[in-house]
């Protein structure tokens, strides 16, 4: 093996510094966008209009009457991270980066409805109320296509019982 010349050795070094401020851009990037999302959730006007939004999808989609305090409690289970849970289950998360698990779906059941919804990480809060028929929703040959690793083991098993 030949000994670099100073000259490479100042390219390899310049090579490795510009590489570091990619990865270091792209993530200050990441960084922003969570902390961004953490101030939107810590904003109080903001974080009621989501739980308001949540209330009137469910309302529209399933006929499911949730009060903003019961949003509030559930919110509250899933942060806990039990994956399954007396009335609430995870069916997946919907981002495909494993390193930024931003959204998350659950089952939720209301009464006699079982309603999907999106679960914010970032922002620590239910965002909305999915349609029995969304996209993420889709179930082909067992598994959620529209969720990283085909959704939760029992999220899957929960589902071809119930409407597969």
């Amino acid at each position: 093996m030949s000994k670099r010349t100073a000259a490479q050795k100042r390219e390899y070094a310049e090579n490795g510094r510009e590489a570091d401020r990619v990865v270091k851009a792209v993530t200050t990037s990441f960084e922003l966008q969570r902390q961004a999302s953490r101030e939107i959730a810590n904003d109080d006007v903001r974080a009621w209009a989501k739980r308001s939004h949540t209330v009137t999808r469910a309302q529209e989609r399933h006929g499911a009457v949730i009060d903003l305090f019961g949003l509030r409690e559930i919110e509250e289970r899933i942060k806990t991270g039990r994956t399954v849970q007396e009335g609430l289950l995870l069916l997946g998360h919907r981002s495909r980066d494993g390193l930024y698990r931003r959204t998350s779906i659950w089952l939720a059941t209301f009464g006699s409805r079982v309603v999907p919804l999106v679960f914010d990480h970032d922002a620590c809060a239910v965002t909305t109320a999915l349609p029995m028929d969304a996209h993420h929703l889709e179930f082909i040959d067992g598994r959620f296509t529209g969720l990283v690793g085909g959704g939760t083991c029992a999220g899957r098993q929960y589902w071809s019982a119930i409407f597969g």
